[in-house]
């Protein structure tokens, strides 16, 4: 029983990465040493938009797009219906129902430059933030990327602390 919960979960995470990381291959899910191909890597800003852009359209296109058995974790009180009868089941969870995305970074808190040498201060920071989109908003991301770095624009100034007194 335990081994074909770990295939469960191993065939989920290959599914994940398959439908969340763009530009994901079949090579890179191959247990081989050396590995085919580098770590996954993005390696500019824009870059990161485009796979931002690409997660969020996989996201909220969930239900439509994907022929496994995912769905959103969602918590609505009962109204009475058996589980067969549930249209969740069936039929598309609205829009306002589905849970925000979670971003979060995870560096190192600060490099400064002091006479020619570089000073690390190697504490680990997480930062995470919910991305609350609208849904005009996610259309928008998902006929053009840039879109994504407009939305967390208005969030990043919303959410800096009032340094004027």
């Amino acid at each position: 029983m335990r081994m074909s919960h770990v295939d469960f979960m191993e065939d989920t995470n290959v599914v994940m990465r398959h439908k969340f990381l763009k530009e994901w291959n079949d090579d890179r899910d191959a247990l081989q040493y050396p590995p085919a191909e580098g770590r996954y890597s993005v390696y500019d800003g824009k870059g990161i938009f485009e796979h931002l852009a690409f997660i969020i359209d996989s996201y909220y296109s969930l239900q439509t797009d994907s022929f496994a058995s995912f769905s959103y974790d969602t918590q609505r009180a009962p109204k009475g219906m058996y589980a067969s009868e549930d249209p969740s089941l069936t039929a598309g969870i609205e829009f306002k129902n589905i849970p925000f995305i979670q971003v979060c970074v995870d560096r190192i808190n600060s490099v400064t430059i002091n006479n020619n040498t570089y000073e690390f201060d190697i504490t680990d920071v997480h930062e995470c933030m919910k991305l609350n989109l609208t849904s005009a908003e996610v259309k928008e991301i998902q006929q053009d990327a840039d879109a994504v770095a407009r939305a967390f624009e208005k969030r990043v100034d919303r959410q800096q602390p009032d340094t004027a007194t």
